[in-house]
Parts: C-alpha cells; structure tokens; sequence
C-alpha cells in the first residue's frame, strides 16, 4: 500500500516541478525578443545546388544574404529593408543572378498605396540592379514583382505582368534580368465580363430511337431543333 501512496505522491509532485521549470523559461525571455527580425527566412537553393539566398538579420536589421554550400562561407548582399520597401523573398534565375522582390507603400493622390519592386543581383554582390523601373510606359506599374512563368531554359529572361498608366489590365512581357530591358508577348485584354448560357433540351419518341435535341439562348434567342 505504501508503494502506491508513493507513486501517487511522485505524479503530484512531477507536473508541479515541470509547471514551475516551464513558468521559470517563460519568464526569462526578454519582451523585445517578440519583435526580433528572423535569423533565417525565405531560403531558395540555386538550380545547381551549391549556393542559397536567404533574408536574415544582422544587429536586427534584415539583410539578403548567400551561404556557398561547398565552403559554407556566407557574406551579405544589400540591408532586405528600406523606409518604403521590405524583402519579400529572393530566388535564383540561374545559377549566377538572383532576383528579389520588395513591396512596400507608397503615398498618392489616392492616399498609401501598395507597390512592388524587382531588384536583380549576382550572387557575388555584383551588377545590382532595379528592374523594369523608369522604363516607359511600365516605369508607373503598381506591381512590379509579378513573375508568371521563369523560363528556365532560357538564361537571361522571365516572363512577368505589368501594366502602366495608359493599360487598365496587364500585359505580359519578357524581361531580362541583367539589363532590364522589355519586349512585349502579349497586349493587354479586357476579362469577359458577359457571357451567354445556352440550354439544351432532349426528348426521345417511344416509337422510335430517334431523338430530339432543341437549344436556346436564356436571354432572347428562341429555341431551334439541332437534330
């Protein structure tokens, strides 16, 4: 009996330590650690799989950075945070440039508006550059980081959606991510925005193993036989 009364004692006397060691850890985590920057974040491997881009911190502050899987060496590229933009992701075009995405807010006549930048680099910190803008038409896209397709087999492309002061809906583009520069793919088209819904209708004779099809428009168009 005493070996049960101990037992029972130990399975009291267990959570309360454990509840006690939990509170203890909870209370030693400083409040600002809430409202830390990542260490790590949004990492991508680069097609041959010797290098990943990532957005991590340094003193606090987010920084896009490389780490060389075969030496393990990593080194900074650019701060991944501005007054108007923040890094939302980077990822590799290839195995040498990569590209990265900021979105942000910017103040118009309309009040805070949402925006996007694309920002190319080489893995080495070389040739940065901010693509796309102060080019033409497309320079006041809103969203300028919406890639629809990367073309992989095709070096120095990406296929991305704009659309500029004069174009309502986007038209796509390939953009080369070393020099900027644009060719359009497709103009821009109006969404259908009205479409006819036709329903048909079949009856099958009882003396014959014909049938009768009839269709018509639900707007105005009468029915008529098909067959």
């Amino acid at each position: 009996m005493d070996g049960i009364f101990r037992a029972l004692r130990a399975l009291i006397v267990v959570p309360a330590f454990c509840t006690a060691s939990l509170n203890a850890a909870a209370a030693s985590i400083p409040l600002a650690s809430f409202s830390d920057e990542p260490q790590l974040r949004s990492p991508r491997i680069s097609p041959d799989g010797t290098k990943i881009v990532f957005i991590t911190a340094v003193d606090n502050k987010p920084v896009v950075a490389v780490k060389d899987l075969k030496t393990h060496g990593d080194h900074g590229l650019f701060a991944a945070a501005s007054r108007d933009f923040r890094a939302a992701g980077c990822w590799f075009k290839n195995d040498e440039r990569i590209l990265c995405s900021f979105r942000g807010v910017k103040q118009d006549v309309y009040g805070p508006t949402p925006v996007s930048r694309l920002v190319a680099v080489n893995a080495d910190g070389t040739k940065q550059k901010v693509l796309i803008q102060n080019r033409f038409e497309s320079a006041a896209a809103q969203y300028q980081d919406r890639i629809i397709h990367m073309l992989p087999k095709d070096r120095t492309h990406v296929l991305i959606e704009l659309s500029g002061d004069t174009e309502i809906f986007p038209s796509v583009y390939k953009l080369n991510v070393y020099t900027g520069s644009l060719s359009i793919v497709q103009g821009s088209k109006a969404p259908v925005s009205r479409a006819a819904v036709r329903m048909h209708l079949g009856k099958r004779s009882r003396n014959s193993n014909a049938s009768k099809t009839t269709s018509r428009r639900l707007d105005t168009a009468p029915c008529r036989a098909l067959c």
